[in-house]
């Protein structure tokens, strides 16, 4: 981690940590297979940072709390993407699968229910690190929107009417909104799941 902090992902190998540890890259290998699994293992000590408190406020409030504090450790980190969507389960990342299929649960979906929900919460999740990281996206607004308008007009005339409606806020929504519509839809949805007339 503190190699990552003071030099950036590129600078994370096993030889430079072999070195910031003043040891050998063979030494390295008795307990690291690759990089890869060094990041896995970099990204499953990341999931310890993430709190589980009850807000007192009922479900949606308790999974909303945990969603957030994901989201937050996700762009925090420097981590790559692809660290965040890997199949390998740590210690702390079970805690975390854990926490969201109580949560689910409690709440009153049956086990089916909350077993989709979680992978949906956290396929979300990965996701929204992978858009802000790919596309550039900062707090503030979607690298890209520049030059969204000249396009339009260089497009026939009539077509993607939809586009040409809500094009603007497709791709100049601030990163910080777009993660916050989307959860009020995905917690929306799990919502509509639950039995009886209160769904809150």
């Amino acid at each position: 981690m503190a190699l990552l902090r003071d030099d950036g992902l590129d600078a994370l190998t096993l030889r430079s940590v072999a070195e910031r540890l003043d040891t050998t890259i063979a030494s390295l290998y008795r307990h690291i297979a690759s990089r890869d699994e060094l990041i896995a293992l970099i990204g499953d000590h990341v999931m310890g940072d993430i709190r589980f408190d009850r807000t007192g406020r009922g479900w949606r409030a308790d999974v909303e709390a945990l969603m957030r504090g994901m989201h937050r450790i996700s762009v925090e980190q420097p981590l790559p993407p692809s660290t965040r969507s890997r199949a390998g389960y740590g210690p702390n990342m079970l805690r975390v699968v854990d926490a969201a299929l109580g949560l689910f649960l409690e709440a009153g979906l049956t086990e089916e229910q909350a077993g989709y929900a979680t992978i949906t919460m956290l396929e979300f999740l990965a996701s929204s690190a992978i858009r802000r990281a790919h596309r550039g996206q900062s707090p503030t607004g979607a690298a890209g929107s520049d030059g969204f308008d000249e396009l339009l007009d260089a497009l026939p005339a009539g077509q993607f009417s939809a586009l040409r409606a809500a094009g603007d806020i497709y791709v100049s929504a601030p990163a910080g909104d777009i993660f916050d519509h989307s959860l009020a839809i995905f917690l929306d949805g799990v919502a509509s799941q639950l039995p009886g007339p209160s769904q809150h």
